[in-house]
């Protein structure tokens, strides 16, 4: 092997580590934020034969009526902002924006899946939450699930844990 194509393969390498290291470390500084929200969700369980258990959680987020929206002209693929607004102890969506929502205490970051005459789908990347084989049959028959999430200061989300009929839920319990 040559020095050039040594010299090559060694910055491939260091690029895709920086790349993971990058990831990791994006969503544990905003794991450490304090600014979290509990979402309702409505979860499903399916299973995927090459990633394992894992809970679809269907937020009541995720489907929103035009009326906050129309005059936004929104499109499949189009960034929003969401503002979540406290609702006794779970957060439910306010005002949707293409920019982050000035004043607001917390915004959500999604991306418009759907847009119809009444209603828009909007994904935030906090749908699936994987668990120990076996384990999501417990999340999909519970009476109540709620999320908390964890949100950074631009909106982007990561799940901290599932409120499983009232309780903090361990998966591996």
């Amino acid at each position: 092997m040559s020095r050039r194509s040594r010299v090559l393969l060694a910055v491939v390498v260091v690029v895709q580590a920086l790349v993971i290291v990058g990831m990791a470390t994006g969503r544990e500084l905003t794991l450490r934020g304090n600014r979290d929200v509990t979402l309702q969700t409505r979860p499903v369980d399916p299973r995927d034969l090459f990633r394992g258990d894992y809970v679809v959680l269907d937020y009541e987020i995720a489907t929103l009526e035009m009326n906050r929206a129309e005059r936004l002209s929104l499109e499949p693929g189009d960034a929003v902002f969401v503002e979540l607004v406290q609702a006794g102890d779970v957060w439910v969506a306010g005002r949707v924006e293409r920019q982050p929502v000035d004043g607001a205490e917390r915004v959500i970051r999604g991306t418009v899946v759907r847009a119809g005459a009444e209603t828009v789908q909007i994904e935030y990347g906090i749908e699936q939450y994987f668990v120990p084989e076996g384990r999501g049959h417990v999340v999909e028959r519970a009476a109540e699930v709620d999320v908390v999430v964890a949100i950074d200061s631009d909106g982007g989300a990561v799940i901290r844990h599932l409120i499983v009929d009232g309780e903090v839920w361990d998966p591996h319990g």
